[in-house]
């Protein structure tokens, strides 16, 4: 008898060794949306009863002529949950369908090209300060100056049981992870970044738009610290959740006239998407200020 696709699913996301649980708590969670949905819809269909037609009449449904990038991840979690099938069972009819999902015509989304530009980074950091962020000011210089995502800068909070060894909050059971730590800048300003888009040291005095953020911690504090996260909240005391960050950062924004279309996760500061055998990578035209890197950076970065 034929499994069916939500029996596929559940093993696919049951199973501790399958490739959902090697991905981060945040991008799990938003997978498993897509897959409720699949098995909510679909979940009764039998696997023999699912063919290459089918699955063109779910896509055309799931991107209702222009969601094309919602239709792409639900074609990504279906093919993620047949193959895990075939690969743990030796499933036939998961092969079969997988096979199916690699014939199928799917359109290609070009990803956003949205960025900042230095004169809109300058009003942020300058308005955010006036008002007494000076933890924005600070992100905002070290995303956009050495090109590094939000989730690198300030970092993420994570459930307990997700967050290994991270700094537990003061106010519910979730763990900080991820940011930037005073601990990784030395007493030179050297900083040994070890995010995922490059790993080495970058010389923060080369940096002109950090420098005059540290320089006012240098004047609020005497110093800089020794330890902790380096992005703070300052009506709490802790780390920036990435939600409210946002919320306050777009306000900030808004006051400075930066278009709506613009946002936080633009601050990269000119990576680009380049289109290479038709998929799209992501490429550094400049070199991060101060940077050093070691052979293994994700994307090109000069060295």
């Amino acid at each position: 008898m034929s499994r069916t696709l939500s029996d596929v699913i559940r093993a696919y996301r049951d199973d501790k060794t399958s490739d959902h649980h090697r991905l981060s708590f945040k991008v799990r969670i938003d997978r498993e949306r897509y897959l409720a949905r699949l098995e909510r819809e679909f979940g009764s269909r039998a696997l023999s009863s699912i063919n290459g037609q089918t699955l063109g009449m779910w896509y055309r449904r799931w991107t209702d002529g222009r969601k094309f990038a919602v239709g792409n991840a639900f074609i990504g979690q279906l093919r993620a949950s047949v193959r895990h099938g075939f690969l743990s069972a030796e499933d036939e009819e998961c092969y079969r369908v997988l096979m199916a999902l690699d014939n199928i015509s799917t359109r290609s989304v070009k990803p956003r090209g949205t960025q900042l530009t230095e004169q809109h980074v300058n009003a942020v950091r300058a308005k955010a300060r006036e008002i007494g962020y000076f933890s924005i000011a600070l992100a905002q210089a070290f995303q956009y100056e050495l090109m590094l995502p939000q989730r690198e800068v300030i970092g993420e909070w994570l459930p307990r049981s997700e967050g290994g060894d991270g700094i537990p909050s003061r106010f519910d059971d979730k763990v900080w992870v991820g940011g930037l730590r005073w601990e990784q800048i030395d007493e030179n300003w050297i900083l040994t970044h070890k995010g995922s888009t490059c790993k080495g040291r970058i010389d923060l005095k080369q940096a002109t738009m950090v420098r005059e953020e540290l320089g006012h911690v240098v004047q609020l504090w005497g110093a800089l610290p020794k330890s902790g996260p380096v992005i703070i909240y300052e009506a709490n005391a802790e780390p920036w959740n990435d939600k409210k960050f946002r919320e306050v950062w777009r306000k900030l924004a808004n006051i400075v006239n930066v278009p709506r279309e613009f946002k936080n996760r633009d601050s990269h500061g000119g990576i680009r998407n380049v289109l290479i055998a038709g998929r799209y990578y992501l490429d550094l035209p400049r070199r991060r200020p101060g940077q050093r890197c070691s052979r293994d950076c994700r994307y090109w970065c000069g060295h």
